[in-house]
């Protein structure tokens, strides 16, 4: 399985709740650009998987639109906090398919990344807003993957 980790895009900085923070317009920029590129490099997973947190959610419908809306799943494993434990676990039922993409939140998706190559540190994994990793597992383990990109969305955009 391909598993896309996309982290949300540019978001308001401060909100009386956290999980309400929308997308700043330079965010919903992001997400379209990087909605594009998933476009025109034909990246469509069978199924998207996010966080319901706002911002998360206003980063998916951008990204949706350019890949022809497969079915997704607001998660709340998958909010701010996700551990890459649980991450490992509750990804066990979509390990059948050929492709997955999750959308979440930092430091979330760096501990992620890291525990799913055999990393010692998520400090040595930057990942950027709306950013996209791209990690190649044949089973859900630590240690089981292999890094097929990290394109940060000011490259998808060819700047």
């Amino acid at each position: 399985m391909i598993l896309y980790l996309l982290r949300h895009a540019e978001a308001e900085p401060h909100c009386n709740n956290d999980s309400a923070r929308h997308l700043t317009v330079h965010g919903k920029s992001q997400a379209a650009q990087m909605g594009a590129f998933c476009q025109k490099f034909q990246i469509k997973p069978q199924v998207v998987l996010t966080s319901p947190l706002c911002r998360t959610v206003e980063t998916m419908h951008p990204v949706l639109e350019k890949i022809e809306g497969p079915p997704f799943f607001e998660l709340t494993w998958i909010a701010s906090g996700m551990t890459p434990e649980v991450a490992i676990e509750e990804l066990q039922s979509y390990i059948m398919l050929e492709s997955v993409m999750l959308i979440g939140h930092e430091p979330d998706l760096s501990y992620l990344i890291a525990k799913l190559l055999g990393m010692a540190h998520s400090e040595n994994v930057n990942v950027p807003k709306a950013s996209l990793t791209a990690i190649k597992v044949e089973k859900m383990a630590a240690g089981a993957g292999v890094l097929q990109f990290l394109i940060p969305v000011e490259l998808a955009n060819g700047k």
